[in-house]
């Protein structure tokens, strides 16, 4: 992979390479510029970890999992409690605009001036995958006058969530044309992901193209519809092989990120509602999900939101992430084929799709303890069991949802962005909760660094939302 050890140590801490410049303007010089720009190759290797790494990297492991009962806090972190760390937000949203959305942006330019569809694919795929999550969290952000800084526009207006994800479903829906486009080319080697897999970046992108659809379903249900049966008709993912990974050296500088946080912040434990969800079913995943308690040596939980000084009362009595998730070349995950298998059962119980309901719930359960190592066997006793069977209809609905919810463990933005959608799991809010009355959040606040520098847009996006607040909802949500 050609990526300059410089630039992965930057991006495997995440948010460390986040730069004082305005946000919104080119990581390299493009058009007109009398410097070599990167190859189109550099650019895609770097984009490719970088927004992976920002992004499963310290919302998903703290807000993210604590907002959705993954994880709790032992020291009182106030985002247990639903109160967000601004200076976090800043250098997040800073970290994603100033450096991987740049180098898709110059690199999606290089490729379409060169005539080059097997690496146009690709970047366009990235590029949905990662505005996908911005605009999940912050609802209207900047994209179509997004990185246009040498084109005058330092100050971006901001998109509508609902133009957003039109034009993310366009893009995926094209590129496996794109991917089977006479002539060679792509990325191979330099292609941290399918190493040049056109086959497996043509199912990844039909793939996360029925991710993006059931987004739509309060929002827009004849679209979700129309699009899930579109991508699942086009063929998606077909086994643990197909899924979309970053697999990191772990050479103590390109670490997994939530290797990186969980050494930074070893006061994250396993949620109550977690384990205890695990425990009911006798989900054999709780022994890969979670370490033993240092006292009683038992898999336990703790609540979410005590103050500081009760949490610390439980620092040696719940569980720790377990050591495989967090091994510093632990893979990080763009997209699974459980996730694939779950959309299927959804898309049948809905009766979108011909098919079992039952066949894809449990090809899901199937997917998700093979990609963890758990024994075939276990997968038997465990969908045989009565808390797990499938039973259908809108009950089997919320099976899907909360076994979607279990199996992304490690993927804090999707569970949430997942328990928004369906309300499942049914999740109680903390009752020292900072939002009033108490509510778990259902987005993000726009940065501070953007209301101070691109005051209008973001007045105007506010405006045209009816509100950001931690509370208020996103077009997808409402």
């Amino acid at each position: 992979m050609n990526v300059s050890a410089r630039r992965l140590g930057l991006v495997a801490g995440a948010f460390l390479f986040a730069t004082a410049c305005d946000p919104h303007s080119p990581s390299a010089p493009t058009g007109g510029s009398t410097r070599e720009a990167p190859a189109t190759a550099t650019l895609f290797a770097n984009a490719a970890t970088s927004v992976v790494s920002i992004i499963r990297s310290d919302l998903d492991f703290s807000d993210f999992a604590l907002w959705t009962q993954q994880l709790a806090s032992i020291d009182g972190t106030p985002a247990d409690r639903y109160a967000v760390d601004a200076s976090l937000l800043d250098t997040a949203w800073n970290a994603l605009y100033g450096g991987p959305l740049q180098d898709i942006d110059q690199a999606l330019r290089q490729a379409i001036a060169e005539n080059q569809p097997h690496e146009v694919a690709p970047l366009l795929i990235l590029r949905a995958w990662a505005y996908s999550y911005i605009t999940r969290a912050w609802g209207d952000v900047p994209f179509s006058a997004a990185n246009q800084g040498d084109r005058g526009s330092l100050r971006p207006t901001y998109d509508a969530q609902s133009s957003i994800y039109d034009a993310l479903l366009k893009d995926l829906a094209q590129s496996p044309a794109l991917l089977n486009a006479a002539g060679t080319g792509g990325f191979g080697a330099n292609d941290p992901i399918y190493a040049g897999d056109t086959e497996k970046w043509r199912r990844f992108a039909n793939s996360l193209r029925a991710r993006l659809a059931l987004d739509l379903v309060k929002a827009d249900p004849t679209r979700a519809r129309a699009e899930v049966i579109a991508a699942i008709a086009a063929g998606g993912f077909t086994s643990n092989d197909d899924a979309s990974t970053i697999r990191w050296p772990g050479d103590g500088t390109n670490d997994n990120p939530w290797s990186l946080r969980a050494r930074a912040r070893p006061s994250l434990r396993l949620s109550k509602t977690l384990i205890d969800t695990l425990t009911s079913l006798g989900d054999p995943r709780l022994s890969i999900y979670a370490q033993r308690s240092a006292l009683g040596g038992q898999y336990t939980g703790a609540p979410n939101g005590l103050p500081a000084q009760q949490a610390s009362t439980y620092v040696d009595l719940t569980s720790a992430v377990g050591t495989t998730l967090i091994r510093k070349d632990a893979p990080s995950i763009l997209m699974t084929f459980a996730e694939w298998s779950f959309i299927e059962a959804e898309a049948a119980e809905r009766g979108w799709i011909a098919g079992s309901a039952q066949q894809f719930y449990d090809q899901g359960i199937r997917s998700s303890f093979q990609q963890l190592g758990v024994a075939p066997a276990d997968a038997d006793r465990y969908l045989a069991s009565a808390q797990v069977q499938y039973v259908g209809g809108a009950a089997g609905l919320a099976q899907i949802a909360t076994q979607k919810w279990i199996a992304s463990f490690t993927e804090g933005a999707d569970a949430w962005s997942e328990w928004r959608r369906t309300g499942e799991p049914d999740l109680v809010p903390v009752t020292s909760a900072q939002t009033s009355p108490p509510a778990i959040p259902r987005r993000l606040p726009y940065p501070e660094s953007e209301m101070r520098l691109n005051t209008a847009n973001v007045a105007a996006a506010i405006a045209s939302q009816h509100g950001a607040g931690l509370t208020d909802r996103v077009w997808l949500d409402k």
